[in-house]
């Protein structure tokens, strides 16, 4: 039977070994390409697919969790408090999505607000764990399970509000007197 406990400690500290080794330029690039990714996205909307909708989420979840690894139980039930609490928020707060077609695809753009508060988290969370390893990050983690939360909660607003655009946009269409259903 495999220990998924000792595989994940031995990848992580394994991981940490090379980063922390290098821990400037790992940072500098971590921080770097995270910055350039987000400011680009946040400006210019990124594509809409269900795969990258949920594949983000996804990865932003793994990075929350792979630093915050060695957290007190406290923290971690905080966290889990933390992270409903973001979905929860999100679902309520995330109205100001928008949605527009460039070269016939459709993109989005989140609230910016959203993006800067993982990102500060995330950045803060690495700034610890890189420069500072003595001290407890246990607080950054808590803010960046409550953002990852955001994130998720968001994806699936961003999913319902475009079936909601596209269902409003085909029934706009119908009613629309001249126009056939067939194409061609």
């Amino acid at each position: 039977m495999i220990d998924f406990d000792r595989l994940y400690t031995f990848a992580y500290s394994l991981v940490m070994q090379y980063l922390l080794a290098f821990k400037y330029i790992s940072y500098g690039l971590i921080v770097g390409i995270l910055l350039l990714r987000k400011t680009y996205r946040t400006a210019f909307g990124g594509k809409f697919s269900r795969r990258s909708i949920f594949l983000s989420p996804l990865l932003y979840l793994i990075f929350t969790v792979a630093v915050s690894f060695n957290m007190l139980i406290v923290s971690m039930i905080l966290s889990i408090f933390a992270f409903i609490l973001g979905v929860y928020v999100s679902f309520h707060t995330s109205k100001s999505i928008i949605f527009f077609t460039k070269n016939q695809r459709t993109y989005y753009k989140r609230p910016v607000w959203v993006v800067s508060v993982w990102s500060l988290a995330f950045i803060g969370r690495l700034t610890v764990l890189f420069f500072f390893p003595a001290v407890n990050g246990d607080v950054f983690s808590i803010l960046l399970f409550f953002a990852t939360g955001l994130i998720i909660g968001e994806a699936a607003h961003i999913v319902r509000k475009q079936k909601q655009a596209t269902s409003q946009t085909r029934k706009f269409r119908l009613k629309i007197p001249g126009i056939s259903r067939r194409k061609g």
